[in-house]
Order: C-alpha cells, then structure tokens, then sequence
C-alpha cells in the first residue's frame, strides 16, 4: 500500500481555468457548464471564493475527479464522469445566458463528449 505524505484539491479544467486567469488578470467572467455531486458542489464554492459568478447546470451523478500522482514518474487517472442527459432547451438556456450581455463566450469541447 502506498499513502500519501500530501494532497491538494483544485478545480480546474480547461474553461474553469480560463475563468480563473481571466479573473485573476482583472476581467469579471461566469464560469458554466454542467456540474453534479459533491464535487460539483466543491467546485462551485471554489469559483465563488475565486470571485467568479458560477451559473452551471445541475446534472445527475458526480463531476468527475482526476488524479495526478506526482514524482519520479507522473501518472494521470482521469475519471469518465456523469453522462449528461439535458434536453435541448436546458443547452439552449444555458448558451441563452453565457451570451446575455457578454462580449466573448469560451467553449471548451471536451465537456460535451458524453452529452446523451
């Protein structure tokens, strides 16, 4: 058995990172997509602490966890997580509001690969 000495827990992927940077170099931004579980709820309350406006569509099972297992030799085991089963109008909606009163919206590809 192998423990580990330390762990650390970051939301990220690709748009949450683009929202953190954009936030981060001074640019107000909503962060949104589709997020369930406990996790979803962890990344939520990290976007807020971060100062961006999280508006996310709520979707059954849990955003999945990836792990990175760092040292001599690095290893990824990156999760499937939930298969998104939304009606048409809930994606409408949510591209509705992403362009609402915006300049640029930022899709990343990558979140929609399990969309039923």
């Amino acid at each position: 058995m192998n423990r580990s000495i330390d762990e650390e827990y970051v939301a990220g992927g690709k748009g949450i990172n683009m929202s953190i940077v954009l936030k981060r170099l001074g640019v107000d931004n909503i962060a949104t997509g589709f997020l369930g579980g406990f996790s979803g709820k962890y990344i939520e309350e990290f976007l807020e602490k971060e100062g961006i406006t999280p508006q996310f569509v709520s979707v059954e099972g849990t955003t999945r966890i990836n792990v990175k297992v760092k040292g001599e030799v690095e290893t990824e085991i990156n999760a499937a997580g939930p298969s998104v089963g939304v009606e048409h109008s809930t994606i409408n909606e949510l591209f509705q509001r992403c362009f609402k009163r915006r300049r640029y919206c930022i899709f990343s590809r990558k979140c929609c690969s399990r969309i039923r």
